[in-house]
């Protein structure tokens, strides 16, 4: 999935959209996402609306929306590992006369 799909469905995201509520695009979105509407309508993740601009989800697009958002494996941080405070904050605070 190209990096312009990716955002267009992070838009979708950011307004929370589920599967066949619609989502109207600006002027700007339509242009930028050209390319990627296309291609997410070609895969049955969106479909066009009647009203210009508009698109929604399909089930597929909204699972594959989801699954984006999840943390992969990779980059969700360990729980086992604790930050190790210094033994001695001695250093750390200087006395002022």
């Amino acid at each position: 999935m190209s990096p312009a799909e990716h955002r267009l469905l992070d838009t979708f995201r950011k307004y929370l959209m589920t599967p066949g509520r619609m989502l109207c695009l600006n002027s700007q979105q339509l242009q930028s996402y050209r390319v990627a509407i296309v291609k997410l309508i070609e895969n049955d993740l969106l479909t066009k609306e009647s009203y210009k601009g508009g698109y929604s989800l399909t089930e597929a697009g909204y699972e594959m929306m989801q699954d984006m958002a999840k943390p992969s494996v990779q980059q969700t941080p360990s729980l086992t590992k604790t930050p190790q405070l210094p033994k001695s904050t001695d250093r750390l605070v200087r006395k002022h006369k």
